[in-house]
């Protein structure tokens, strides 16, 4: 230190001196290089004490903070291993709605309270504190997800302890991987049992449709509408046939009319005779009236005319059949007639002999005429009520269509739908399968939770360090701001500056020999604190940073 004065000063004349100066201001003073290190050198205590001051102080509280591990298990979500065109999955939720719905799942309350009771997790915490603080602080800070390369996710567990850390990660991925196959095999087995019991309904529904179709099939048999063209033939055969019966009525109609008139002439002959046998002079006499045989004959005339017009039903075509049989009765009557004890006495001829035969195989001819007639007849009317039921089922055709494409409709529509269940009921079951034999999309763990080495909280290193840097900050700002209110005089340059005066000499700082020691011992004494405290500061930081 130089005073601008040509005599020297003692430590009073010093003292005095920087007093009578200390409100002299020094405007515009610049600090050089060499100045600031100056000032560094002078100021050393003030940087060193707050450095090394503030570095032990956060050593220690570096030291004092409880470390946190973690481990961390990767898991690797797999996809089918067969292909889904053999084997289609009925898991259709993605891998990421699946994880999250897992994670709610193992994150929920009952499943973190077992793991806190399980490992004996928080005890400190678990006297002080409620259960549900401690789920939510477990839930919301000590276990992490988070996705890594590809298709896979981490899952992490951070704890006071390392072996803790570790077994507790374990666990949660186990648990992961466990819950995926669980809710795999269920939502297969669900799918599975809600398509066999859609299957049953359908089938149900199904057989009572087969039911009702068979049911309408029997009830209108030979109405349906692909027998149309089977009940048309049978109208047209029926048709024929009845052609044919009334044809041959028709021919024994005729030779029944020739019978009548064989037998008309055969009796009128005999009555003849009878009658000249009984009255010599009736021959001369005409006849009272026509015979019944002939009356007959013309009858059964009309009727076949009647009936070629007319249908049976026609009540001249009844009137006229009584008509008929009233005179075929009457017919008979007459020759049923007893012949006269005057004609039985007379002997007969072999002239009349052959007329009673002759009359005799026509009146059996007649009768087995009149038994084909009335044999046919009845065929006719068969025929006819044959007809009349083909030609109804022709006419109710239409409607038993409409009736059968309903039923039809509904018959494919269920049919389809029972085919359609049956096969997804068939792929569901195979699926189900698949997932029982853990075949489907999984969960692999693909790195196991380890042991972990060294704490991921708190960044001693980083906490040391801002406190060094801190210190050296406290200390470099001490020192500036003690110069920025240091108004002593040390160089001519700052006397110029602040007295506008020339500098006569400049005399060194003398110092007595008691000064010098004093300084020494002071020197030692600071130069000893601080190689303790840098130890002091080292150890500190040593420990904090190998904790």
């Amino acid at each position: 230190m130089w005073y601008p004065l040509e005599l020297p000063f003692t430590a009073r004349h010093r003292r005095a001196h920087r007093h009578a100066i200390r409100h002299i201001m020094i405007p515009g003073r610049k600090y050089s290089p060499e100045d600031v290190l100056a000032i560094a050198w002078r100021r050393r205590w003030l940087i060193v004490v707050p450095f090394l001051m503030v570095a032990v102080g956060s050593a220690l509280v570096a030291y004092k903070l409880p470390s946190r591990w973690v481990s961390t298990a990767v898991i690797s979500i797999v996809p089918q291993r067969v292909p889904e065109s053999y084997v289609r999955s009925t898991v259709t939720i993605g891998p990421q709605d699946r994880l999250e719905s897992i994670r709610r799942g193992i994150l929920s309350r009952p499943r973190l309270e077992q793991i806190i009771l399980e490992f004996d997790l928080y005890p400190d915490q678990r006297k002080a504190r409620v259960m549900d603080d401690i789920v939510n602080r477990m839930r919301n800070q000590d276990v992490q997800m988070a996705a890594a390369k590809g298709d896979a996710f981490e899952v992490s567990f951070y704890a006071a302890d390392p072996q803790l850390a570790q077994r507790v990660a374990a666990r949660l991925a186990g648990l992961f991987i466990n819950e995926n196959i669980k809710q795999r095999a269920e939502l297969a087995e669900g799918s599975s049992d809600f398509l066999k019991n859609q299957l049953q309904q359908v089938k149900s529904h199904l057989e009572t449709t087969e039911r009702r179709l068979e049911a309408y099939r029997r009830k209108y048999a030979g109405q349906l509408p692909d027998q149309v063209q089977t009940n048309m033939q049978a109208v047209a055969n029926t048709q024929m046939q009845l052609q044919q019966v009334r044809e041959s009525i028709n021919r024994d109609r005729d030779r029944r009319l020739m019978v009548e008139r064989q037998m008309a002439d055969v009796t009128d002959l005999q009555a003849a005779n009878l009658a000249r046998a009984d009255q010599p002079g009736a021959a001369d006499q005409p006849a009272a009236g026509l015979p019944a045989a002939e009356r007959l004959l013309q009858a059964s005339a009309e009727l076949a005319s009647l009936e070629r017009q007319l249908k049976r039903e026609h009540p001249d075509v009844i009137r006229a059949r009584r008509a008929v049989s009233e005179l075929e009765e009457e017919a008979r009557s007459e020759m049923r007639r007893p012949v006269t004890a005057s004609v039985e006495q007379l002997p007969r001829t072999p002239a009349e002999l052959g007329r009673l035969n002759r009359l005799r195989e026509l009146e059996a001819e007649l009768a087995t005429i009149d038994r084909n007639i009335s044999s046919k007849q009845e065929e006719e009317r068969r025929l006819h009520g044959v007809a009349a039921e083909y030609q109804s089922r022709l006419d109710a055709a239409p409607a038993r269509e409409s009736e059968l494409t309903a039923l039809m409709r509904d018959y494919d529509t269920v049919s389809e739908q029972y085919k359609e269940l049956l096969a997804n009921s068939k792929a569901a079951e195979m699926s189900e399968d698949l997932e029982r034999r853990r075949g489907g999309e999984q969960f692999r763990l693909v790195e196991q939770a380890r042991v972990p080495q060294r704490p991921v909280s708190p960044q001693r290193s980083i906490i040391v360090l801002l406190g060094a840097v801190g210190g050296l900050g406290l200390g470099v700002g001490m020192v500036v701001l003690l110069e920025l209110h240091d108004r002593s005089l040390r160089t001519k340059d700052d006397v110029l500056a602040a007295l506008a005066l020339p500098v006569l000499a400049v005399v060194p700082v003398m110092t007595t020999a008691r000064e010098r020691r004093a300084r020494r011992t002071r020197a030692l004494a600071a130069s000893a604190a601080t190689a303790l405290l840098f130890v002091a500061t080292a150890v500190a930081v040593w420990s904090a940073l190998t904790r």
